[in-house]
């Protein structure tokens, strides 16, 4: 797999989306570490999201805005650690 799209948060993290899987990666800035988050394993998601990340944008409330292939929208803030996902269902 090779990352296939990138975002700089109001924190100077890098968050990577990788084409062939549903793991958002973190790089963070004060570490110098990679992290993988999972939102499969969050009560907030209503499903498994299999498809891998086509798109992270970020906002002017420092949240992360992660779409994924077929499995919905995620909006996520890191400093809250908030997520709210958006899929065909929530019509």
């Amino acid at each position: 797999s090779y990352y296939h799209e990138a975002a700089e948060d109001a924190e100077k993290n890098m968050w990577f989306g990788v084409n062939k899987s549903n793991l958002l990666l973190k790089w963070d800035y004060k570490t110098k570490k990679f992290q993988e988050i999972d939102f499969n394993n969050r009560k907030e998601c209503a499903k498994t999201i299999f498809g891998g990340i086509v798109t992270i944008k970020t906002d002017a409330e420092k949240n992360l805005w992660i779409a994924y292939e077929g499995g919905g929208i995620i909006k996520f803030n890191p400093v809250k650690n908030s997520v709210e996902h958006f899929s065909i269902e929530n019509r």
